[in-house]
């Protein structure tokens, strides 16, 4: 280790990662209910903080799982932005660290661990997906939980990844000074939930105070739950941060002696570095030199040598009496006081007062100014304020509290009660001490409610928390009122600002404690309120009804059910509508109102979940609103919300009506609170389908002023979406629509919020804001309701379509209006609904021509079912809809073939147009096109065009003034204009997708133009193949299929040479440019271009409108674009050939393991059919052996015995060796046949079981002396199946038989210990070894693993050279 002089900072960070190791260490191995939680490390940017921890975990990361979550600025109101990227970091280093089956093993625990709860997971930290090969999709029919579980379910990660690994998880949070206030609170329940041996938190601020607002939120929880955070402030300044404040402070570069020796003044204190700098400003030893500032280095060492800030407090308080020091503590802890509660703590003695007051301004330290007793200077208050005692800095701030406090109840000043609770928070072991929990509890809730009042809804926040860890500690029956209203403001607090899931928790608290509706009413609304706000629909529908099933007041469960009550309830509502009064209801109680408010409050769930769940929900608030012949405010709602209804089903008249019914009571009743809601739909829903859009505009303006005033953001900003919405539809100015602020409105987390966004974006592309336009693809909560992704597809499908058809992408215009109206069952009544398809309509009359017969045959069908609602629609709202039926009328006859009808009409549609720039400009584009697609009237075409780019720039689309300039720019004789084209451009309209055919006629569209030309063809060809794909598409509606000239595109894609003609009346004569002139062709080119080596493509332009058109700058755009689009289709094409290759090996890959298995099982079959047969066999000769062949050796010796014995008797016999020795021989075979009879079937093992036959069989082979044996069974007290006693037996005859052919051991051991579910086989010997690498299983280890994987159990083997053999064999126990 290389040895040397330390510098200071080297030192301090050495000494202050000993600091942190032995707290760490501490949190590891000492009392966990005692130590540390954490440790929080503060200081200034640059003070090497992070360095210290990261260098402190790095050793440690091999060993232990460490998560790091790092926060920015500018993600500081991005909920759990820190936890989400750490997460992402955490789980893409485990997945390149671990082994491919340890990653799986560790992704399908952790997806075991969560379980249905991963979806909801994923909601929050969608990272997770890595551990899923598939991600699941939002279970519809999986009923979500009324109570939030989201920190139980996320913090499961946490303790999972602790347990995976077997070590407590580092978590590291950096910059903790811009963590989200969800992340906080949820890094806050992550604290108070795992213990150190699961979780080791280490967080880094930057902060130049103690602690910033964070950290203070989350030390306040954890000291009320009495556990702390270890608190390591670097205050130490290195040279650069020195060097940055003093140049700052003088306002100029110093010399670098100056730094250097204040730098040395100051030990790297930033409190003593602010004196120095102060008195050198009013000093004289400093001086200006070449721009540079120097000191009087000497005096200046001599002014400041030995400043420590012990002197400094010594200078000042030194010379103060005892009381006047006090004094000085008491204001330094107030921080600036009035004189009049300055004498109330002085036990209002005037002269003491006064002599005090007057002896601390002597000195300099206090000073009265406007009745106000303050410090003298900043820096010199946080100087005192460190330096008092703890017990006096608490009994301090404990009088301040009591002395705001009495104040406050004499005059009833708000900002009182505001001190009084700062000071009693900073008390605590006070008021712990005196048992005041209580009067803490009282005093922070009524500072809630003032700051809330003067919107410091962050302040409000955390008076009530505080309140309700004061109030856990009182008599739940002495403080249950005040426990609800403050968990209620919390909650409300918490929703304000954001903390959904934290408001939601709280709202769970009270749910769980109070039984009386009247208690629990509340919070059901906001819960409903909060799910709804998220476009939780799902989740807020489960609430709204075990909420109304609480009151007695069910939801029906069933479509029949419904149908039958919505009967009913018509009955009910038309009945009183003819009687034309409302009916006195005596009968109505306070319950009637909480179930009004709840189907109020719920209404969006209702919708969300089924339209006819709203029309039941419109209908019973209509009826059981009224109250004594009163009409309540929530009525109002039931009235505009039914005639919604109504005008989905074709009542428009009757819709309007029960509209304007409930306008006229919310007016009536002069209900704010609702009004934004009544307003909204009326002017959205109902009223644009009598009315002009422009004419809903005030109204929809009124009702966000109410939103605003009544608190409803979610209204408020629903209104402005539809004010955007109309003022689009309306066609006026875009500058008005994108004028409307939505900044404070947007809530970020709700999934409708695209609702403006794609608008928004749209806009910005028109206007020339954005040269790109694109659209992200928002992904719904797990409990958002299907017809909530429905609605969102619809937004996103139906501004799609709108810029596709701007833009000339008519096919895909009709396909993405296709989309959104398939989509639509949200937007019903909706004026969006024939906005959108107005643009189908528009779409596919555009491509009519393109069509087949078939496809012709179905598209009519859709055209006049539009044109049929359009008739429909302009009789109720002519000022909206009949212009737009003149115009799809128009389109309809010119598909048809009648052209002068079709002309008419465009004329029509003209006349109808005022101030709708929108509609007057497409209108004359279409118009223009009819015009020159008959060749007629060239004058009036040009004349059409410039007035539709003007109308157009009328509306503000620049984009789509520059795109018909660019169109048309042959035929307006626009020659070689500077068009604003770049690559950028071209790539992104070309890249929004990998579907080869849309991308071709993308391509189509652009070169038609950027070109300026009338006709393109693509020609796409693989090397060796036929075309592969020949598309068309002609600027003109022509009815007759574009002809060009096959034969010279052939020529000029074998070629490869461009081919271009610029006046074709000087060509020669042939068939092809024949039929070319037929069709006014003036000039073409043919341009072929080399994709790769197996793909190329050839693109075909025409021109009916000049002659030499393609000019030298446009041939390069076209080429520029051509060769883009050609890039773009190859990718596009191995995107489609990877998928295809992909499906097929995938198909491949199930076919194989389809076929393994079969194989697989055939071979356990056919293995265990063999096994059963060669048993039977076994059983079959040992039974042959042992009965005949045994029985006649049997009967053989008997009978030369007796031969013997006669012969003997008889006296002509002589013995011989012969003769014995044959004897000797029959009596061996016999025993042998025996032996081999038992070998192969023990009739032991069938008769006394496994145990009895073992012990046998193990007892011969010792007895022989080739080896020592042994033997160990325990647990086979009951026999187990007869198979499987007979493989086992099997199985260790063959290990020890083994053991003797080729071990050489002396010594082995055979265990058997059979468990409840199953048999462990133990075999080791201390013979030769093996080499695993080298072995070579014979067909005895064979037998032994066919046997074993048969039993469905596991083999495994461990040896060494020289160090014997250890086989394990483990053998599951089957049911029967």
């Amino acid at each position: 280790m290389k040895t040397g002089k330390i510098s200071k900072r080297e030192g301090l960070s050495e000494k202050n990662r000993q600091i942190l190791e032995k707290t760490v260490n501490e949190m590891l191995h000492g009392n966990r209910n005692t130590c540390a939680r954490g440790v929080l490390i503060s200081g200034y940017a640059g003070s090497g903080k992070t360095y210290l921890i990261e260098g402190f975990l790095s050793d440690l990361s091999s060993r232990v799982p460490v998560l790091i979550l790092r926060h920015f600025s500018s993600q500081k109101n991005v909920p759990y932005a820190g936890f989400r990227n750490g997460l992402s970091n955490f789980l893409s280093q485990i997945y390149s660290k671990l082994k491919e089956d340890e990653f799986k093993d560790f992704s399908k625990k952790l997806l075991e661990e969560l379980g249905s709860d991963y979806v909801l997971a994923l909601d929050y930290f969608p990272e997770l997906s890595i551990i899923s090969e598939i991600n699941p999709l939002p279970n519809q029919f999986l009923i979500p939980k009324v109570e939030n579980q989201v920190y139980p379910i996320l913090s499961k990660i946490f303790s999972f990844i602790s347990d995976f690994f077997s070590e407590p998880l580092f978590l590291f949070t950096d910059n903790l000074q811009w963590m989200d206030s969800p992340g906080a609170n949820f890094l806050s329940f992550l604290l108070t939930e795992l213990k150190t041996d699961m979780l080791i938190w280490i967080g880094e601020q930057r902060t130049t105070f103690d602690q910033s607002a964070v950290s203070k939120n989350i030390l306040d929880s954890l000291s009320f739950e009495k556990q702390h955070i270890f608190r390591l402030n670097i205050k130490e300044l290195y040279f650069g941060q020195t060097k940055a404040y003093i140049e700052d402070q003088l306002e100029g570069k110093c010399d670098s002696q100056l730094v250097e020796t204040c730098h040395r003044l100051c030990q790297g204190d930033f409190f003593l570095l602010q004196l120095i700098v102060e008195n050198l400003k009013n000093s004289s030893l400093l001086f200006l030199k070449d721009g540079l500032l120097y000191g009087e280095i000497s005096q200046i060492n001599k002014a400041f040598e030995g400043l420590n800030k012990q002197n400094i407090l010594n200078i000042h308080m030194g010379r103060l009496t005892q009381d006047a020091q006090r004094l000085v503590n008491f204001v330094a802890c107030a921080g600036s006081i009035s004189k009049e509660l300055v004498f109330k703590w002085l036990g209002e003695d005037q002269k003491d007062f006064d002599e005090l007051l007057a002896q601390c301004e002597s000195f300099g330290l206090l000073t009265l100014q406007e009745e106000k007793v303050n410090v003298t200077q900043m820096h010199l208050a946080e100087l005192v304020y460190q330096g008092i005692d703890a017990d006096e800095l608490v009994s301090n701030h404990y009088q301040l509290a009591k002395l705001y406090h009495n104040r406050y109840f004499e005059l009833e000043e708000s900002e009182d009660i505001v001190h009084s609770a700062n000071h009693l928070n900073k008390a605590l072991p006070a008021v712990l001490r005196l048992k005041e929990e209580r009067l803490a509890a009282e005093i922070n809730y009524k500072a809630g409610v003032v700051a809330k009042k003067q919107k410091q809804i962050e302040q409000a926040k955390e008076f009530f928390k505080i309140c309700n860890i004061h109030l856990g500690n009182c008599k739940w029956e002495e403080v249950s009122d005040l426990t609800w209203n403050s968990f209620v403001q919390l909650a409300r607090a918490e929703y304000e600002l954001g903390e959904y899931d934290f408001a939601e928790i709280h709202l769970d608290f009270l749910l769980e404690r109070f039984f009386s509706f009247e208690k629990r009413i509340d919070p059901y609304l906001l819960k409903i309120v909060i799910n709804s706000h998220l476009g939780r629909y799902r989740k807020a529908f489960q609430i709204l009804k075990e909420s109304l099933n609480e009151l007695g007041f069910q939801i029906p469960q069933t479509k029949h059910r419904l149908h039958q009550e919505l009967d009913q309830l018509k009955k009910h509502l038309d009945n009183q509508e003819k009687a034309k009064f409302v009916p006195q209801r005596t009968s109505f109680t306070i319950k009637n109102n909480h179930v009004l408010n709840l189907l109020y409050v719920g209404g969006m769930a209702l919708h969300h979940t089924s339209d006819l769940m709203m029309t039941w929900a419109s209908m019973n608030i209509i009826l059981m609103s009224d109250k004594l012949g009163t009409p309540s405010a929530v009525k109002a709602i039931g009235y505009v919300s039914y005639a919604r209804m109504l005008i989905i089903s074709g009542e428009i008249s009757r819709g309007f009506e029960h509209g304007k019914i409930g306008l006229s009571i919310n007016q009536e009743l002069g209900d704010l609170n609702l009004r934004c809601r009544v307003y909204g739909v009326f002017a959205f829903y109902i009223k644009t389908w009598k009315d002009p859009f422009a004419d809903s505009f005030s109204l929809l303006q009124s009702g966000m002023e109410a939103g605003k005033r009544s608190g409803d953001y979610i209204g408020q900003y629903i209104l402005s979406t539809h004010l955007l919405n109309l003022r689009f539809l309306s066609g006026g100015p875009l500058s008005e629509v994108i004028d409307q602020d939505f900044q404070n409105l947007y809530p970020e987390n709700e999934l409708t919020y695209y609702i403006t966004h794609y608008q928004k974006s749209l806009i910005d592309y028109l206007m020339g804001r954005d040269t790109i336009f694109s659209i992200p693809r928002i992904q719904g909560s797990s409990f958002a309701a299907q017809l909530t992704v429905q609605e969102e597809k619809f937004y996103r499908f139906y501004v799609w379509a709108k810029y596709y058809f701007l833009f000339g992408f008519y096919k895909l215009a009709e396909k993405a209006a296709s989309e959104a109206d398939q989509n639509r069952k949200l937007q019903e009544g909706s004026p969006l609904v024939p906005a959108n398809l107005f643009i189908r309509f528009l779409s596919i009359t555009q491509c009519w021509y393109s069509y087949d017969a078939e496809q012709q045959k179905r598209h009519i069908q859709v055209l006049d079912e539009i044109l049929n609602s359009f008739s429909l629609w302009s009789k109720s709202s002519p000022l909206n809809y009949l212009k737009i039926y003149c115009l799809l009328q128009a389109e309809m006859s010119r598909i048809l073939g009648n052209q002068s009808e079709a002309s008419k009409a465009y004329r029509q549609t003209l006349k109808l147009i005022d101030q709708d720039y929108f509609m007057e400009g497409v209108t004359k584009e279409l118009f223009a096109k009819h015009y020159l697609t008959l060749n007629i009237n060239s004058k009036k075409v040009h004349s059409l065009i410039l007035e539709s780019v003007e109308a157009f720039s009328n509306w503000g689309a620049v984009a789509k003034s520059n795109q018909l300039l660019q169109q048309y720019q042959a035929f307006l004789n626009h020659v070689d204009l500077d068009w604003d084209i770049d690559i950028e451009t071209i790539q992104q309209e070309l890249s929004s997708d990998l579907e080869v055919t849309s991308l071709i006629r993308k391509l189509m569209v652009l070169l038609l133009r950027f070109s300026g030309s009338s006709g393109v063809v693509v020609k796409l060809q693989k090397e060796r193949d036929n075309v592969l794909t020949s598309s068309s598409l002609s600027l003109l509606n022509n009815s007759e299929k574009l002809d060009y000239p096959e034969s010279l595109i052939l020529y000029a894609h074998k070629t490869k040479n461009l081919l271009q003609v610029d006046d074709i009346d000087q060509e020669m004569p042939s068939i092809e440019l024949d039929r070319l002139k037929e069709r006014n062709v003036k000039s073409f080119l043919i341009l072929p271009i080399n994709i790769t080596g197996y793909l190329s493509m050839v693109i075909y332009l025409e021109n009916c409108f000049k002659k030499n058109w393609y000019s030298k700058n446009l041939l390069k755009w076209i080429k520029i674009t051509s060769n883009q689009g050609a890039i773009i289709l190859e990718n596009a094409m191995i995107h489609e050939q990877t998928i295809q290759l992909n499906n097929d090996i995938t198909n491949e890959m199930y076919e194989k393991q389809r076929l393994a298995k079969i194989i697989q099982q055939q071979s356990n079959d056919h293995l265990k059919d063999l096994m059963e047969i060669q048993d039977k066999e076994r059983n079959r000769i040992a039974s042959d052996l042992h009965d005949s062949l045994g029985s006649m050796l049997s009967t053989v010796r008997l009978k030369l015995n007796g031969l013997y014995e006669q012969v003997e008797k008889n006296g002509a016999f002589s013995e011989s060796t012969s003769h014995k020795d044959t004897l000797v021989m029959l009596d061996e075979s016999i025993e042998e046949l025996r032996r081999i009879a038992h070998h192969m079937a023990p009739a032991s093992l069938k008769k006394f079981g496994l145990k009895v036959t073992l012990d046998s069989f193990v007892e011969k082979i010792n007895s022989s002396g080739i080896l020592n044996i042994d033997l160990q069974i325990l647990g086979f007290s009951k026999r187990v199946f007869e198979k499987v006693e007979i493989s086992i037996f099997r199985i260790c005859q063959e290990l020890l038989q083994n053991t003797i052919k080729h071990s050489q051991a002396t010594h082995a051991t055979l265990q058997l210990i059979k468990h409840i579910d199953r048999v462990n086989i133990l075999m080791e010997d201390n013979g030769k070894g093996m080499d695993m690498n080298q072995i070579v299983h014979g067909l005895g280890f064979m037998t032994i693993q066919s046997k074993t994987k048969l039993l469905g159990g596991t083999f495994e083997v461990d040896s060494y050279p020289n160090r014997g053999t250890t086989i394990i064999i483990d053998i599951p126990l089957k049911a029967e």
